[in-house]
Formats: C-alpha cells, structure tokens, sequence
C-alpha cells in the first residue's frame, strides 16, 4: 500500500517536470532580428526613447544636411545569432558597425536595461557636409532618396545551425536650398562670374552685373526668406522675384537649415547663404 501511494506522488511529479521541460524545448526559437528607432537616452523597454520598431523599414522624414539616427538591434528569439554583418545599397547611407560577432538571445536578458549586450546601429546618411571630419560633401538629389539595410546572421533551430536575414527601407525627404540668377532674362553661372569682397568676418562672393534688370528664383525645394539691403520677403519654392540694382546690395538667404550646394551658394557659419550684387 505504501508504494502504491509513494507511487501516486511520484508519478504526477514526474508529469509536470516532464511538461516543464517541453516548454522549454518548445519555446527555444531560432533568432530573428529586431530594429528599433531610438530617440533619446536609452533606459527600458517601455522607455518614450524607442519610437518604433518596424518590420520592413522607416520613414526618417526631411533630411536637411548629413546626419546620423541610432537604432537597436534585438534578437526576437531564444537563440542566439552569431556572424551578423550589415550593409546598405546606398553608398551615401553608410552603416556601422559593419559586423557583430553575436547577438543574445530574449532569455538571456530581461529588458533594455538589463545585463545583456544591446548594439546600437548608426544609420548616417550624407548629405552635403562630411559626417566624419570636415568640409563639404556630395548632395543627395532634392526629394525622396532610399536605402535598403540587409542585416544577415546564423542562428539555432534545433541542433541544426541555419542562415537569417532580414532587409529594412529607409527614406529621407532630401532638402536642399538653392537658386538661380538671371540678368536681362539670361542665366548666370553662379560657379564662375564672381569675385570676392574681403571683410571682418571673411569674405562674400560679388556679382558684378551690366544691367538693372536682376531676377533670382528659388529652384530648391524650401522656402526661402530673402533679404537684400532693408528689404524682407519670402521667396518660395519655383518662384522668382524681380530685385531692381542700382549700387551695391548685400543679400541674405535662409533656408531655415537647410544644405546647399557650397559651389553655387556660399554659406556663412549660420547657415545663411550671402551674396552681393553691384551694378
């Protein structure tokens, strides 16, 4: 009677570790990856930092001049993955690290904050001044420029080592500030016809026209606010404005940020673009 009832216990004990450890064996999923936006210092899972994760890309919205976004990346599952590498398809968005040995698996940490290794991925993108060191850079073309991140690795399903990837869209609205000159109707090269006046604080590039009939139009894809001698006026996108010149007249454009093309339009430390114009 004792061992029928010794095995009674034992029997139902037996049960439940036998159910515990197919729970576990069931919940060991392969590695996948997971991308998150961050914004903002990087504290918990439930932080306003993480803005989102997305399946298959982001929208990094107006890009006026080179820049860099933070991102996380996470294993979605219970394994780990190892030999990850990343690369882009637009040698103007440049990604790094290019390589992370692993990548732990969601048991082995318990939130953002916790003791695992948690990479942060910079996504910068070029656009008009160098993101590493100084000077100007190659300008992206105005509008709606895209790269695909791959992000590739190894991971465990079962006792069988396999290949993953996972690829992601990014999209910047590309902002450039520029213009063109116009006297008598006809264009002028804005890369050759001038000279320079020395002043204070450097120098401004100088103009020197045969006419009073001046016209400059905005041809970026930014409103600009023009000021030229006491004058003010907001001269937007695919419009020109008539100026009449008599003398010299210093003018002032701000692209609110935005980058422009330095062999075109000389830009102050501020962000303006300055030019005079003499007849």
């Amino acid at each position: 009677m004792k061992h029928l009832i010794l095995l009674l216990i034992v029997l139902p004990v037996m049960f439940i570790s036998c159910q515990k450890d197919n729970d576990v064996i069931e919940k060991k999923k392969p590695g996948y990856f997971v991308v998150t936006e961050l914004k903002g210092s990087l504290k918990s899972s439930n932080d306003a930092s993480i803005q989102k994760t997305a399946q298959s890309g982001f929208d990094l919205g107006d890009l006026k001049a080179s820049r860099n976004f933070s991102f996380i990346l996470t294993n979605g599952g219970n394994q780990p993955i190892f030999d990850i590498i990343l690369t882009t398809d637009n040698e103007s968005f440049t990604v790094s690290p290019g390589e992370i040995p692993s990548l732990a698996g969601n048991t082995q940490f318990d939130s953002i904050s916790g003791s695992g290794f948690i990479p942060i991925i910079s996504l910068g993108i070029i656009h008009g001044l160098q993101l590493n060191g100084v000077g100007f850079a190659d300008l992206l073309p105005m509008g709606i420029n895209s790269s695909v991140l791959t992000i590739t690795g190894k991971t465990l399903d079962g006792n069988d080592t396999i290949s993953i990837s996972a690829s992601y869209d990014f999209t910047v609205n590309a902002k450039v500030m520029d213009v063109k000159f116009y006297v008598n109707g006809s264009e002028i090269d804005l890369t050759k016809n001038y000279s320079v006046i020395y002043g204070a604080t450097g120098f401004v590039r100088y103009y020197k026209i045969e006419s009073h009939d001046f016209e400059i139009e905005n041809i970026g894809n930014v409103d600009i606010d023009l000021t030229y001698g006491s004058a003010h006026t907001l001269l937007e996108q695919n419009a020109k404005k008539q100026v009449f010149i008599a003398g010299l007249k210093y003018f002032r454009l701000d692209g609110h940020g935005a980058i422009t093309d330095n062999s075109r339009i000389q830009l102050g430390n501020d962000g303006i673009g300055y030019f005079v114009v003499d007849y």
